[in-house]
């Protein structure tokens, strides 16, 4: 082999070796920045688990609140209901009261 076929292959082999050094270097640099965007989708996770988490808790009391205001207010409707109809019994029992006291102080033959 003559100088120049070395300098050839020395050539060409330094080539390589910048090939698979470049390679290399890039391979390394998207692994790194690979393991940083994983990292950063991890805690975006995180976060997002925590805020799910939180607002999971504020509408869970938002229900139980709501639930018992529903609550409170059926209560209380169903005393209104209750209370009309004792009031309606009342007043139906002084209507009887009346119509029969009516009919009985009516004088003979003013009812027929």
């Amino acid at each position: 082999m003559d100088v120049g076929q070395v300098v050839t292959v020395v050539g060409f082999l330094v080539s390589i070796f910048a090939i698979l050094f470049g390679i290399a270097a890039l391979m390394w640099q998207i692994n790194n920045q690979s393991n940083r965007l994983e990292a950063k989708i991890e805690t975006y996770a995180k976060e997002l688990r925590d805020e799910i988490k939180e607002q999971g808790k504020y509408l869970e009391g938002k229900i139980e609140t709501q639930g018992r205001e529903l609550r409170n207010e059926i209560i209380e409707q169903g005393r209104r209901v209750s209370q009309a109809e004792l009031d309606q019994a009342r007043i139906n029992g002084v209507n009887s009261v009346l119509l029969q006291q009516t009919h009985t102080h009516e004088a003979p033959g003013e009812g027929d």
